[in-house]
């Protein structure tokens, strides 16, 4: 769409099998940090992009789309966890000190996991609540996913991938890009 990026961060795909992504617009150091944070979309059939919305400077990270279809992302900074409600963002939660949320995902009951680096744990989130937390051994949980039953963690702090048996399924993804449904 004409913007320039500056540091592309997750990405998520919507129903119509757009790319989604966050563009925190700098380095989690703040050394280039240039705030506000940026969500894009890029319509992978036409090629076409454009800057949806600028978000605030909570440094803008984790991205995906709850159940419902409602648009999740992740604010490292401000240590929160937003929606887009009717073309604005939204509150869902303000996580405590040491809780910067950086990826998302969902179990099969609706709950929200998000990896909190410095907490060394990921954060469970039902209805605006932390109900839970995974820890995570002593890494630095930057991302997640589930695969089946097992929450998978990417651990900043060794450059590991760690798997975490639990009790819930994963939901799976609703959405993919186009190559992934041939």
């Amino acid at each position: 769409g004409g913007v320039p990026l500056v540091a592309p961060c997750d990405v998520a795909f919507d129903p119509e099998g757009r790319l989604w992504f966050t563009d925190p617009n700098g380095r989690p150091d703040q050394s280039t940090y240039r705030g506000p944070g940026r969500l894009f979309v890029f319509d992978v059939a036409t090629g076409e992009g454009e800057l949806l919305a600028e978000v605030g400077d909570g440094f803008t990270n984790g991205i995906g789309f709850d159940a419902d279809g409602v648009l999740v992302w992740a604010e490292s900074f401000s240590r929160r966890i937003r929606a887009l409600v009717d073309g604005r963002p939204a509150d869902i939660i303000r996580l405590p000190e040491k809780h910067l949320p950086d990826g998302v995902c969902w179990d099969d009951d609706g709950r929200l996991y998000v990896a909190t680096t410095y907490s060394l744990s990921v954060t469970v989130i039902e209805a605006g609540e932390i109900v839970g937390t995974v820890p995570a051994e002593g890494s630095a949980p930057t991302n997640c996913c589930f695969d089946g039953n097992a929450l998978v963690t990417t651990d900043a702090r060794r450059g590991a991938l760690w798997r975490h048996e639990l009790s819930v399924r994963g939901r799976l993804l609703p959405f993919s890009s186009p190559a992934a449904q041939s």
